[in-house]
């Protein structure tokens, strides 16, 4: 009983890297990240591209720690404010960073010459309210 519980887990094991290596994405959470249903990279303002999300939050402030905390090659406040999503979200959530023109009316469009912002979505509000009050 227990060679064929490992036998099942190593063919379990199999399906499952020969699946990711299908799609390019090196762990599950990749995977979940580059093909998410709620989210569609092809919008052209914010609301479009996280369709599926309850609320999503802007970081603006050019003196937040995500853009002034660098370390080698990567942001270490982003790092921070990951992982207190990672330890604090009751529902799904992601960042992404876009560049972004913002019109008269407060609306994010996506361009190819404005600001680059990180932009945090949640699919339960609860979270993005905390998150603000957080961050």
């Amino acid at each position: 009983m227990q060679l064929f519980k490992r036998l099942a887990d190593s063919v379990a094991a199999w399906k499952e890297a020969r699946f990711l290596k299908k799609h390019h994405c090196r762990t599950r959470k990749e995977y979940e990240k580059v093909y998410d249903t709620k989210m569609n990279p092809r919008g052209r303002t914010i609301d479009e591209i996280y369709f599926g999300y309850a609320e999503w939050v802007p970081i603006d402030n050019p003196r937040h720690m995500i853009y002034t905390d660098w370390g080698p090659g990567m942001s270490l406040g982003l790092e921070h404010v990951a992982t207190w999503c990672d330890n604090n979200c009751r529902g799904a959530w992601r960042c992404d960073w876009h560049q972004v023109d913002i019109d008269s009316f407060g609306i994010y469009h996506q361009s190819c010459m404005g600001f680059d912002f990180v932009f945090f979505a949640f699919t339960d509000p609860r979270d993005a309210m905390m998150f603000r009050l957080r961050w």
